[in-house]
């Protein structure tokens, strides 16, 4: 070949390959060519930051991405990810858009008694007793009755022995009752008003809709109207154990 013939020197970072003078085959190197890298400009590359993304050479020959608008760099994690926002009273606990650990506000925390629905408390009336928050967030006592004490049981066992399988009341005189019973989120899960006769009657059988519910604390309202016009109140709650 001859001087300023085209030639190929084999190497991928050169172009426009001439001999040269010294009859050697020589091209110009590429000025887009990082050789730290070995690769090119806009060459995709890693550059090993879990918070970017489209990593590629930029034309300083530095692997960098575009920052990922998700990523929250004060909490080290991105927007959607599982957090603890340290507040005992949320749950589900996640990173929002504002970078910002923050739960949902439990339904059944009241903020004011800084207690929980269905927790005991003292309603200052020595006339009560079983005092507990209620779906209000009031704290509520049952009348303590010196007479015509209206007992309801504390547990209730509906797959237990039959004694045990339905919360009843012992009525002592014709009476309209009216019962309800609430779960821990504040929902009614069985309610009655009637007018009941002397004798046993059922209140709850542990069911609702006939499926038997989840074991754990419920609340109940109890009011007894009596032919006196007497009006007994209570409240309180019974466990269901499965």
């Amino acid at each position: 070949m001859y001087i300023g013939n085209a030639c190929n020197d084999n190497n991928p970072t050169t172009f426009n390959d001439v001999v040269n003078a010294n009859c050697e085959c020589a091209g110009t190197p590429d000025p887009n060519y990082c050789a730290a890298l070995n690769l090119f400009i806009g060459n995709a590359c890693n550059d090993n930051n879990p918070t970017t993304f489209n990593d590629v050479v930029n034309a300083n020959c530095e692997c960098a991405g575009t920052p990922d608008p998700n990523y929250c760099a004060a909490l080290n994690l991105f927007i959607g990810n599982v957090c603890n926002d340290n507040d005992p009273n949320t749950f589900n606990d996640v990173v929002n858009a504002n970078c910002e650990c923050a739960g949902t506000p439990d339904p059944n925390y009241c903020f004011e008694k800084n207690d929980y629905v269905g927790s005991p408390c003292d309603d200052g009336n020595e006339n009560t007793q079983n005092d507990s928050l209620d779906a209000d967030c009031n704290c509520v006592g049952s009348i303590i009755q010196q007479q015509n004490e209206w007992i309801l049981a504390n547990v209730i066992m509906p797959e237990g022995p039959v004694e045990n399988q339905f919360l009843t009341i012992h009525v002592t005189q014709e009476a309209v009752i009216t019962f309800s019973i609430r779960n821990r989120w504040g929902n009614i899960i069985t309610s009655l008003e009637q007018e009941m006769t002397e004798g046993r009657h059922t209140l709850w059988d542990g069911r609702m809709n006939g499926s038997i519910q989840d074991p754990g604390v419920y609340v109940y309202f109890l009011k007894i109207e009596m032919p006196s016009s007497e009006t007994i109140i209570k409240q309180g709650t019974v466990t269901l154990i499965r």
